[in-house]
């Protein structure tokens, strides 16, 4: 699939790939999502890919301390979060900068 070379440069990242992997489809089995529509479904746009749907669905990040996969928050509520917390920053600056030309 790649060059020889790269194999070695690779390998701590297919290894974490394939972690977030095993991980996200057991929390998917964990949920009973592993024969959800999507998945089940013909027309579902992850028909007979439950790996697939279940890197979509959840986000992993490497912790600092134990170099570990942990799993964090759905994606889509980690935007949702990420987007209020811009909000938030963004009404606190406009009243401290406010405040401060008083």
């Amino acid at each position: 699939m790649c060059h020889a070379l790269l194999d070695e440069v690779l390998l701590p990242v297919r290894e974490l790939f394939e972690d977030v992997q095993r991980k996200a489809l057991m929390r998917l089995e964990y949920e009973g999502l592993n024969q959800a529509d999507e998945i089940a479904s013909p027309g579902g746009r992850y028909f007979k890919d439950p790996a697939g749907f279940a890197m979509d669905r959840y986000a992993y990040y490497v912790c600092f301390k134990c170099k570990k996969v942990q799993q964090t928050i759905l994606p889509r509520l980690l935007k949702l979060c990420l987007h209020f917390s811009f909000i938030f920053l963004k009404l606190v600056s406009g009243l401290l900068r406010r405040r401060s030309t008083m």
